[in-house]
């Protein structure tokens, strides 16, 4: 599989990637929403983790570009906050995030688990 991953945290992201490597899959990486969509451009994944909280993109404006792009690839979101104050509002990403892009599109909170988490996310993507 062939996996964006978007977070502006450098740690976090390098971490990600360790993991979807050895998990045998491939990778890029964006530091924001802009920069994933110039990837989404060129390149097709298999599956996108991003986080939400990021400067110069959040990954609610990622989630609308996918929506937009009728992007279909499993999508994994998270951040360490479960509100988040977008386009004047607070909306509880758990409830939103996959009632407004679909059940293709999970969130869960940063927490300890979040490498067990998405590697059980990776694990579970059927792929052709």
């Amino acid at each position: 599989m062939h996996v964006l991953i978007v977070d502006d945290d450098i740690s976090l992201r390098d971490s990600l990637v360790r993991l979807a490597h050895k998990l045998g899959h491939t990778t890029a990486v964006a530091e924001n929403a802009w920069d994933a969509f110039d990837h989404i451009e060129k390149t097709d994944f298999d599956a996108i983790i991003t986080d939400v909280q990021m400067p110069d993109g959040n990954g609610i404006e990622l989630l609308q570009i996918l929506t937009r792009l009728q992007y279909t690839a499993p999508v994994y979101v998270h951040s360490s906050e479960a509100k988040f104050y977008f386009q004047r509002e607070h909306i509880d990403l758990a409830t939103h995030i996959p009632a407004v892009f679909g059940a293709h599109t999970s969130f869960t909170l940063k927490d300890a688990h979040i490498e067990t988490n998405i590697a059980e996310f990776l694990t579970g993507i059927d792929t052709p």
